[in-house]
């Protein structure tokens, strides 16, 4: 007979509850969506997020509808995924203008720490 697999019992024990609405408000305060990923920035319906301890190259992640893409910071190359035309180049045109924030930001996520916010695209 299978049994189910053991749970990390100090892990559950000390994490704070899901429900309790200090724990929603810190997260919605420090940028953190509900699934725990780093937002990081939001324009015209774009999405931009880094994710912690993420593997190398430099990169984020930027969705867009249904569509999700992977950037390289700096190039603004599209090393997975696939977003719309014109969000694409939205995105571009925010990397150009962020690439020092961006770049501090991954650093950041490497170690993990919260990655700061960056401005939006106007």
């Amino acid at each position: 007979m299978l049994t189910p697999p053991r749970r990390n019992r100090a892990w559950s024990r000390n994490r704070p509850r899901t429900g309790s609405s200090l724990w929603l408000h810190t997260r919605a305060r420090v940028g953190l969506n509900l699934q725990g990923v780093p937002e990081i920035s939001r324009f015209y319906g774009i999405v931009i997020k880094m994710f912690w301890r993420d593997h190398p190259p430099p990169h984020f992640h930027a969705e867009y509808g249904e569509q999700q893409a992977v950037i390289a910071i700096g190039s603004g190359a599209l090393l997975a995924g696939s977003l719309p035309r014109r969000a694409s180049q939205l995105v571009r045109q925010w990397d150009a203008l962020h690439r020092t924030e961006l770049a501090t930001n991954w650093h950041r996520a490497r170690r993990p720490e919260l990655a700061h916010p960056i401005d939006p695209l106007t």
